[in-house]
């Protein structure tokens, strides 16, 4: 095309926002998507109303709570220490951890330990 940057600017929009405004445009209010037995929720931070891309959930767990999604997810333990049970086996994650779990894989009953833990949920889009 032989364009150099200067020629997509003006798809920006350059007006300046006071913080109050831009926190009303772009900030994601959860939305609660379910409950739990135990005090344990999940909550929609991004959903189908802000992308058709991906979706975002946060699941709070206050005690064992068995999930069966049935589409891939990709999990980061963001708070505490959780035991996962799924297919047999058992695996122990703490902060920061990332598990992948395929679609199709079954019931995963997720378990914290010593208190409440949190787990950050990505979907491919519905």
């Amino acid at each position: 095309m032989r364009r150099d940057v200067d020629f997509a600017l003006p798809i920006f929009n350059w007006a300046p926002l006071t913080p109050d405004a831009l926190a009303q445009r772009v900030r994601c209010q959860p939305q609660r998507r379910r409950t739990f037995d135990a005090g344990s929720f999940q909550d929609e931070l991004i959903g189908a109303r802000h992308t058709d891309c991906f979706r975002i959930n946060k699941t709070h767990l206050a005690g064992r709570v068995v999930k069966h999604e049935h589409t891939f997810t990709i999990a980061i333990v963001t708070a505490g220490t959780i035991t996962a049970d799924v297919g047999g086996e058992r695996h122990r994650l703490q902060t920061y951890d990332k598990v992948l779990l395929p679609a199709g894989l079954g019931p995963v009953t997720w378990s914290p330990e010593n208190g409440p833990a949190e787990l950050l949920e990505c979907y491919p889009p519905i």
